[in-house]
Protein backbone atom coordinates (compact mmCIF):
# COMPACT_ATOMS: atom_id res chain seq x y z
CA UNK A 1 0.00 0.00 0.00
CA UNK A 2 1.62 3.52 -0.77
CA UNK A 3 1.75 5.99 1.73
CA UNK A 4 -0.31 8.99 2.12
CA UNK A 5 2.21 10.97 0.25
CA UNK A 6 2.82 8.85 -2.82
CA UNK A 7 -1.24 8.70 -3.14
CA UNK A 8 -1.09 12.57 -3.02
CA UNK A 9 1.72 12.48 -5.79
CA UNK A 10 -0.46 10.06 -7.98
CA UNK A 11 -3.07 12.56 -7.73
CA UNK A 12 -1.48 15.50 -8.33
CA UNK A 13 0.32 14.01 -11.26
CA UNK A 14 -3.08 13.02 -12.77
CA UNK A 15 -4.65 16.38 -12.68
CA UNK A 16 -1.45 18.87 -12.75
CA UNK A 17 -4.47 22.16 -12.19
CA UNK A 18 -5.50 21.12 -9.23
CA UNK A 19 -4.45 22.71 -6.13
CA UNK A 20 -3.34 21.19 -3.00
CA UNK A 21 -6.15 21.55 -1.01
CA UNK A 22 -8.45 19.74 -4.17
CA UNK A 23 -5.79 16.79 -4.20
CA UNK A 24 -6.13 16.19 -0.41
CA UNK A 25 -10.08 16.43 -0.67
CA UNK A 26 -9.30 13.35 -3.73
CA UNK A 27 -7.20 11.71 -1.18
CA UNK A 28 -9.33 11.49 1.87
CA UNK A 29 -12.88 10.98 0.21
CA UNK A 30 -14.40 7.67 1.46
CA UNK A 31 -11.81 6.96 3.56
CA UNK A 32 -13.21 7.39 6.97
CA UNK A 33 -10.66 9.30 8.84
CA UNK A 34 -10.92 10.44 12.21
CA UNK A 35 -10.47 14.39 12.98
CA UNK A 36 -7.66 14.29 14.59
CA UNK A 37 -6.16 12.11 11.95
CA UNK A 38 -7.58 14.32 9.30
CA UNK A 39 -6.14 17.65 10.91
CA UNK A 40 -2.61 16.25 11.28
CA UNK A 41 -2.65 15.46 7.65
CA UNK A 42 -4.71 18.50 6.53
CA UNK A 43 -1.50 20.46 7.98
CA UNK A 44 1.03 18.80 6.41
CA UNK A 45 0.01 18.05 3.24
CA UNK A 46 -2.19 21.15 2.45
CA UNK A 47 0.03 24.45 0.94
CA UNK A 48 -0.68 26.84 3.10
CA UNK A 49 -1.54 29.22 0.27
CA UNK A 50 -4.34 27.45 -0.43
CA UNK A 51 -6.46 28.08 2.30
CA UNK A 52 -7.32 31.22 5.25
CA UNK A 53 -6.41 30.45 9.07
CA UNK A 54 -9.99 31.29 9.95
CA UNK A 55 -11.43 29.07 7.22
CA UNK A 56 -9.27 26.04 8.31
CA UNK A 57 -12.07 24.71 10.80
CA UNK A 58 -14.73 24.91 8.18
CA UNK A 59 -12.70 23.47 5.55
CA UNK A 60 -11.52 20.15 7.80
CA UNK A 61 -15.51 20.01 8.42
CA UNK A 62 -16.47 19.25 4.92
CA UNK A 63 -13.50 16.87 4.20
CA UNK A 64 -14.36 14.90 7.50
CA UNK A 65 -17.77 14.81 5.74
CA UNK A 66 -15.93 13.20 2.52
CA UNK A 67 -14.25 11.39 4.25
CA UNK A 68 -17.02 9.83 6.26
CA UNK A 69 -19.95 9.17 3.56
CA UNK A 70 -22.24 7.22 5.82
CA UNK A 71 -22.37 9.67 8.60
CA UNK A 72 -22.80 12.80 6.58
CA UNK A 73 -25.83 11.18 4.55
CA UNK A 74 -27.05 10.47 7.79
CA UNK A 75 -26.74 13.76 9.15
CA UNK A 76 -28.19 14.83 5.85
CA UNK A 77 -31.08 12.97 5.64
CA UNK A 78 -32.23 12.47 9.40
CA UNK A 79 -31.14 16.33 10.97
CA UNK A 80 -31.45 18.85 7.90
CA UNK A 81 -34.67 17.20 6.30
CA UNK A 82 -36.53 16.94 9.23
CA UNK A 83 -40.47 17.14 9.21
CA UNK A 84 -41.44 19.73 11.09
CA UNK A 85 -40.79 23.32 11.69
CA UNK A 86 -37.06 23.04 13.56
CA UNK A 87 -35.21 26.57 14.71
CA UNK A 88 -32.23 26.87 11.96
CA UNK A 89 -30.10 27.42 15.17
CA UNK A 90 -31.49 24.51 17.28
CA UNK A 91 -30.34 22.12 14.13
CA UNK A 92 -26.90 23.80 13.61
CA UNK A 93 -26.50 23.70 17.59
CA UNK A 94 -27.71 20.07 16.84
CA UNK A 95 -24.65 19.22 14.15
CA UNK A 96 -22.31 20.44 16.24
CA UNK A 97 -23.01 18.34 19.22
CA UNK A 98 -22.86 15.04 16.79
CA UNK A 99 -19.49 16.13 15.07
CA UNK A 100 -18.26 16.90 18.78
CA UNK A 101 -19.20 13.34 19.67
CA UNK A 102 -18.14 11.92 16.35
CA UNK A 103 -14.87 13.35 15.54
CA UNK A 104 -13.18 11.98 19.15
CA UNK A 105 -13.24 8.40 16.96
CA UNK A 106 -10.17 7.63 15.29
CA UNK A 107 -12.02 4.87 13.48
CA UNK A 108 -15.71 6.32 12.41
CA UNK A 109 -15.91 3.52 10.08
CA UNK A 110 -17.93 1.34 12.72
CA UNK A 111 -20.57 4.17 12.80
CA UNK A 112 -24.17 3.06 11.10
CA UNK A 113 -26.56 4.97 9.94
CA UNK A 114 -29.14 3.97 12.40
CA UNK A 115 -26.61 4.99 15.08
CA UNK A 116 -26.64 8.71 14.16
CA UNK A 117 -30.20 8.66 13.37
CA UNK A 118 -30.97 7.34 17.29
CA UNK A 119 -28.05 9.96 18.32
CA UNK A 120 -30.08 12.91 16.56
CA UNK A 121 -33.12 11.60 18.05
CA UNK A 122 -32.05 12.01 21.66
CA UNK A 123 -30.44 15.71 20.71
CA UNK A 124 -34.06 16.73 19.32
CA UNK A 125 -36.07 15.56 22.04
CA UNK A 126 -33.72 17.17 24.45
CA UNK A 127 -34.75 20.66 25.71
Amino acid sequence: MKSKKEQTQVIAKRNPYWSSYTVFAGLVTNKNMGMRKLKKLFYKMVDEADYSKPDSRALLKHLWYLSNPVISKAVDKYLWHKPGRINQYKLLKIENKLLKYYWLLDDPSEVGEFAVKNFIDSLLKKK
